[in-house]
């Protein structure tokens, strides 16, 4: 059930969207997929170039989900559930990980030396504009600490 609500409009035309314009190119990048859960966003990274992924998690049951998807297609993502040193990833990204998280991952992410910390905003595709109208990104939460985090290397 999780892995359909990726299949969703609004995961489609307006968060994905959003996620990928905000981390741009990744041929070649070395990305650590925070909070990873089932990997779906793992794996789009994945198909996008090739980055080399790791997806990280705290919970073994979403990583058995993630691992059997690989197992399944293999795109060479490592999930793991102890964070990589921080000298192997040059960007970082965390959906909807804030609002679990402990501690301050934005304080955590400066101390590992990332400072091009972003919170993107959100858009809307222009598939998903033409499908479902100008007013389909205002149901959006606004809430964007909760939502995406994107940082690199600089």
């Amino acid at each position: 059930m999780y892995e359909e609500m990726f299949r969703l409009p609004w995961r489609a035309q307006l968060e994905s969207f959003s996620v990928f314009r905000a981390l741009g190119d990744l041929s070649g990048a070395q990305v650590l997929d925070i909070g990873c859960g089932t990997g779906s966003y793992s794996r789009e990274m994945k198909r996008c170039g090739d980055a080399r992924v790791v997806g990280y998690d705290i919970s073994e049951g979403v990583l058995a989900v993630a691992r059997q998807a690989e197992a399944e297609e293999p795109l060479g993502i490592e999930y793991v559930t102890s964070p990589p040193d921080a000298g192997t990833v040059g960007i970082a990204l965390a959906v909807y990980v804030l609002p679990y998280a402990e501690d301050s991952l934005e304080r955590a992410l400066r101390e590992a030396g990332f400072d091009g910390i972003c919170w993107p905003a959100f858009g809307v595709s222009e598939e998903g504009t033409a499908r479902y109208g100008e007013e389909f990104r205002r149901p959006y939460p606004e809430c964007p600490d909760a939502a995406i985090i994107t940082c690199r290397r600089t």
